[in-house]
């Protein structure tokens, strides 16, 4: 694996022998913002959150065989409580949280709920965004989510009816693209929410690569995010083992990379979760990339349909510290002794392989406690 301080001046689009800046959501560097809370941090405090997650549900209509939450799902097949969802967002305003998303668990939108929600969550100005398998929507839940929104991610990973029966184990695909078509047609002026659609990519559907780009661009959707299924999650049973299939498949991958960039314009874009895991064949667990998690208080904590507070939303189950209402509000347990305790005993060897805290981790250790970004020098 190339030398990961090397690789962050490289987060960027570079397939085709191309490097530019990429100026989008999925830039870690965009943690720069809250340096303050940072240094926070580095000073032995816990901030309060910049972002959260919200389970609304552990419950689930697909049936994804690369699911990592299924053995949690089928232990705690319950929705958040509506008195609990509602009190949780007036924590959040209290504490002034900059944005949430609701995902899962489960399904988010198997809790009606959340219609209701969206809208107390909007008349306080905080962003919200829905991560979604897409199979519940309708015109009328559209148009909610079009009105309060900022963005929608759709998880699809296929661009044909057989494929997504065939990795979601469900029928509802062609209701998903319909919805997609309504949610483009109707955006309005605002162009929000923004419209994606995740692509996760195995042995069953990468070959698609090229005709699933020119399907969803055809659709409208802004941007195509593509990333890949990691087995080395406790618990997946997916019939064979990720690594491989990246360092088997790798030059082909590339390949098909580079076939599509030409499709990218300033309608639609296509992103890279955990970008240089694209430009290498050999992934390396994160737990070798830098020495402990620091950006779990700004970023990766969330409520879960339990009512736990969780400190990470990658080990749902685990790192919980306390249960609203249970054990007091979210007030009482951020910030408290258990929260401090559990954020400085993380152990990394027990974490996936890959997080959505992996770059974010990467630009502390690397920028703020080694001081390669050289601060002052512009």
């Amino acid at each position: 694996m190339q030398d990961i301080p090397e690789e962050i001046d490289r987060i960027a689009n570079t397939f085709g022998g191309v490097v530019t800046i990429d100026i989008s959501p999925f830039n870690p560097m965009k943690i720069l913002y809250h340096r303050d809370k940072i240094e926070e941090i580095l000073n032995g405090n816990i901030p309060l959150p910049v972002f959260l997650t919200i389970d609304p549900s552990n419950r689930c209509q697909h049936k994804c065989f690369f699911c990592f939450t299924d053995t949690y799902k089928k232990i705690n097949w319950v929705d958040l409580k509506p008195l609990v969802f509602h009190q949780i967002i007036s924590d959040f305003i209290k504490i002034g949280v900059k944005a949430l998303a609701y995902c899962g668990g489960g399904e988010p939108l198997m809790n009606n709920e959340i219609f209701n929600v969206m809208k107390q969550v909007k008349e306080a100005n905080i962003e919200q965004g829905l991560i979604t398998n897409g199979g519940l929507l309708t015109n009328k839940k559209c148009n909610i989510i079009l009105d309060t929104c900022k963005f929608i991610r759709i998880s699809i990973d296929a661009y044909t009816d057989t494929v997504h029966r065939q990795m979601h184990g469900s029928k509802d695909f062609h209701n998903i693209i319909e919805q997609i078509e309504y949610m483009v047609e109707n955006k309005g002026k605002k162009k929000l929410p923004e419209i994606n659609v995740s692509y996760m990519l195995c042995p069953m559907n990468f070959k698609s690569i090229v005709p699933a780009v020119i399907f969803y661009k055809a659709l409208g959707i802004d941007s195509l995010i593509f990333k890949y299924i990691y087995t080395t999650y406790n618990g997946i049973q997916a019939g064979y083992n990720s690594d491989d299939f990246i360092k088997d498949n790798y030059k082909e991958i590339c390949h098909l990379f580079e076939k599509v960039e030409s499709y990218q314009d300033s309608e639609f874009k296509i992103n890279y979760r955990h970008p240089w895991t694209f430009i290498t064949d050999t992934i390396s667990h994160l737990s070798k990339l830098y020495n402990r998690c620091r950006v779990q208080s700004l970023a990766m904590a969330g409520i879960a349909a339990t009512g736990d507070l969780y400190l990470c939303c990658d080990r749902r189950g685990e790192t919980i510290l306390g249960n609203i209402p249970k054990d007091g509000s979210f007030l009482d347990l951020w910030g408290s002794e258990k929260h401090e305790r559990i954020f400085n005993n993380i152990n990394l060897n027990e974490c996936p392989q890959r997080c959505k805290a992996t770059e974010h981790n990467i630009i502390i250790e690397k920028g703020f406690i080694e001081n390669k970004f050289d601060w002052n020098m512009i």
